[in-house]
């Protein structure tokens, strides 16, 4: 689906400049304010708790952590006022029903919860923050369930990958079914002795990376070095199917017996193939799924909405430069660290001027970019 997350982004813990803020916002022991927006208030402790969580690839190039959590919490804000003002801002049931559509159709999602890379309410106030964009873009619009019942009827019984002439790869995943998927940590190495050598210290330490750093110097290889991967089981089967067989008799937690040479095109000359050797360890299966009519109605309805309203990024946009302008020149839009206050013009001011939106904040594309502060 073209508006919805597909990847849980790999997040690494950042070290922000909390302690400039800290003294930015000391004073007296009360409760603080870091902005207001309309009516809509930021407290310092909301703001430091965000701020605290944001994960560096979220962080767009020119801003530093701080002010890229003051312009996603701003833009949050100020498109949950605006929805509410066209009947378009989405209800907790809604909410977490789109979240939880979600989190069944991608199994990234439940795994980087599991493993404390996103929490649910990350989840939940992105995608809250993205029914409101499509609130705005569609001027509250709704789809009748007569239309939803046809759309899920219509995949219901297509496999979970369909072609897609559109799609660069030709393909596109079926909106109401997940795909069998086997989550792996893998080492690629090019000889059959380095990778004998990797499988045998797997098996003792488990350490992807260390074990990479012993035997190669390519800092890509290093750095991929036991990343998990979610590789679809009808990908693997028809691109690998030696790394499939090798995957299905493997239980949660094994390594492959011995390492899996596979085919693969040499760099720079497509044309000539080489052998490379896997080694791997399965870290889980996740067994297909297809959803029932409850559960895909919420990724259904804005599949629907996108094709009946194909302007509505565009319009979203314009009506959120509109709206910000007007807090700008009512003065309802005040930020109070002496550090941040350049949000205003850099950010604040640039969007309502020129009619765009881009800063972090929602899972939709066009204007908007993965949360800040979804990762810990």
């Amino acid at each position: 689906m073209s508006f919805i997350i597909s990847n849980v982004r790999r997040t690494k813990k950042v070290v922000i400049p909390v302690g400039l803020l800290f003294i930015a916002l000391a004073g007296c022991h009360s409760e603080k304010l870091v902005a207001t927006v309309g009516d809509a208030t930021i407290t310092e402790t909301d703001f430091l708790d965000r701020a605290s969580r944001i994960p560096g690839e979220s962080i767009p190039a020119g801003m530093d952590s701080g002010t890229a959590t003051m312009v996603s919490m701003l833009r949050e804000i100020m498109t949950n006022q605006l929805a509410k003002t066209k009947n378009g801002a989405p209800t907790e049931d809604e909410v977490k029903a789109l979240t939880d559509y979600q989190v069944k159709l991608d199994a990234k999602y439940q795994v980087a919860i599991d493993k404390g890379q996103l929490t649910r309410e990350d989840l939940l106030r992105s995608f809250r923050y993205s029914l409101c964009e499509f609130g705005i873009g569609t001027e509250g619009a709704k789809i009748d369930d007569k239309k939803v019942l046809e759309e899920y009827n219509k995949y219901k019984d297509q496999a979970p990958t369909i072609p897609n002439p559109a799609s660069s790869s030709g393909q596109t995943n079926n909106p109401v079914k997940r795909a069998a998927v086997y989550i792996v940590r893998m080492l690629q190495l090019p000889n059959e002795a380095a990778a004998k050598q990797a499988l045998e210290q797997l098996q003792k330490t488990g350490d992807f990376r260390r074990v990479a750093r012993a035997l190669s110097s390519d800092p890509q290889l290093i750095e991929t070095a036991g990343r998990e991967l979610f590789l679809p089981k009808e990908f693997v089967s028809r691109q690998l199917p030696a790394l499939e067989t090798a995957l299905a008799k493997l239980s949660d937690g094994q390594f492959t017996p011995a390492p899996v040479i596979v085919s693969s095109p040499t760099q720079g000359n497509p044309t000539v193939t080489q052998n490379i050797f896997i080694v791997g360890q399965l870290v889980k299966k996740e067994p297909d799924l297809t959803l029932t009519l409850q559960e895909a109605a919420p990724g259904l309805r804005l599949r629907l909405m996108e094709s009946t309203h194909p302007d509505w990024r565009t319009h979203k946009d314009q009506e959120m430069a509109k709206y910000t302008k007007g807090l700008l020149d009512s003065n309802k839009l005040d930020i109070k660290v002496d550090r941040l206050k350049t949000v205003k013009d850099t950010f604040v001011r640039t969007m309502a001027e020129s009619f765009q939106a881009t800063a972090p904040g929602g899972t939709l594309n066009g204007g908007s970019a993965p949360p800040a502060g979804a990762g810990r």
